[in-house]
This record gives structure tokens, sequence and C-alpha cells, in this order.
């Protein structure tokens, strides 16, 4: 898959020599060809079949592959792998034969399937650990850096920029944790605001932001859009405000 293909495991009774871990079949033959287009082939007389070349015949012989029975593993139409049995002596394939080598596949791909599955989990937990490790970093840096004398004062302005936190994480969410435009911060920002009337404009290029730049910007656009609605331009009638943004 993606590439030339490559003997991943086989098991011989010593009558056919393995093919070892460097050999690469050549999916650009007619029997490559069939494969690809997830055809399963009986072969019964492999140096006999009109399929392969002088080339792949004189291989064949050199293997000592008589016979070969091909099952072809097709994901959404894509070649994903291939099962291979073969003899050394000229064979009539049985529907009990083709059977074994199905089970082999499926037991195979049920196998890669589990550790795939595996490894997302793995990815996951370290992505969860990693993303809960840099939020608790947000908060502790909130609640040290948050300076206030009268305690009520502290756990409003600690618990709004916490709010801020959780609404950049409820976009992330249904951004699945890809960059995030900087416009949809601005404007998650600024909502408040446009609801006190006013005239607010907002007008930048398109600039990605990585999730966690993405959490830092908006803090920061936050107490920027806070210190405008308490001394700002809002405050006085007529006031506005305008926000533009552009990546140098």
């Amino acid at each position: 898959r993606n590439g030339t293909p490559r003997v991943v495991e086989e098991w011989t009774s010593g009558a056919v020599e393995p093919l070892g871990p460097d050999h690469r079949p050549n999916m650009d033959s007619k029997l490559g060809e069939l494969l690809l287009a997830g055809r399963t082939l009986r072969l019964d007389n492999l140096l006999a079949s009109s399929l392969l070349d002088d080339e792949q015949r004189e291989q064949a012989r050199r293997m000592g592959f008589a016979a070969l029975l091909a099952v072809p593993w097709m994901d959404r139409n894509v070649l994903q792998g291939v099962v291979f049995a073969a003899t050394s002596e000229p064979r009539g394939w049985t529907d009990s034969d083709l059977a074994t080598v199905e089970e082999v596949l499926q037991r195979t791909r049920a196998g890669v399937e589990r550790e795939r599955a595996a490894a997302r989990e793995r990815a996951m937990a370290g992505e969860i650990d990693h993303r809960a490790r840099n939020a608790l970093a947000v908060v502790s840096a909130i609640a040290h850096l948050t300076e206030s004398d009268d305690i009520g004062d502290y756990r409003e302005r600690v618990q709004d920029r916490i709010d801020t936190l959780g609404r950049v994480h409820t976009l992330l969410a249904a951004q699945r944790w890809h960059p995030v435009d900087l416009r949809a911060l601005v404007e998650q920002e600024l909502g408040p605001l446009r609801a006190q009337g006013g005239t607010i404009d907002a007008a930048g290029s398109f600039i990605a932001l990585p999730a966690e730049l993405a959490q830092t910007v908006a803090v920061v656009l936050h107490e920027l859009v806070t210190s405008v609605r308490r001394r700002g331009t809002l405050t006085q009638s007529g006031g506005g405000l305008t926000v533009t943004w552009r990546l140098d």
C-alpha cells in the first residue's frame, strides 16, 4: 500500500524457498494489475499461465513456485495487501484451499485493525493528556497573574478568564482541534459588545492559529475587549470600535 509492496510475513514447508523481506513483487505485470483490481487468482500451473511473462516464469522457477493462490485485501477499492499460497508442484486449488487462505486474510485484517485501533487509542490518550496539562497550565497562569485587592473582584476576574478559556475550548472541539481562524476568536469576543450596541467593525486576513496558540490569543483578546468595555470609547455615547489584523 502507498508504494512498492513488500513481504511482511511468510511460512514455508521447506520445499519452497522463503522470499525474504527484500522481495518486491512486480505490480506492473498482468498479475499485478489483476490483484490491484481486487481479483482472486487461482493458478493451478503457474509456469504454464499466460499471465506470466518469460522473466516472471523464470523467477517462479527459481523460487520453486509451480502453483499459486492469491487473495487480495481491498479497502475502499484500494489494494492493502495480498495473502499468497504457493506449492512446488502444480495443484488444482480447491474451494477448501481458498477458504483457508481467506480465513488467514480475515485473521490478518482483524489483527491489523486491532493494532491500528490500539495505536489510535494511545495517540488519543497522549493528546488528551497533553491538552489537559496545557489547560491546567493556562488556568494556573490565570490564577497567578490576576491581581485584585478585593477577593470578590479577584474571584470574578478569574472566573471571567476561565469562561473565556472554556469558550475557546468549545470552538476548538467543534473544529476537532484543527487550527482555527483568528476571525472566529475575534468575533467570539466581540459578540457581547455587539449586543450592547455601538459601531463595531472587524476585518483582517485569514490566519490559522494552532490550538495552543488559539487559547493564549483568546485570553489576550478577552482582556482587550474587557478593557474597552470598561474604559474605552464604547462607554461614551456614539462610541465605536474597529479591530484589524494582518500577517507580516
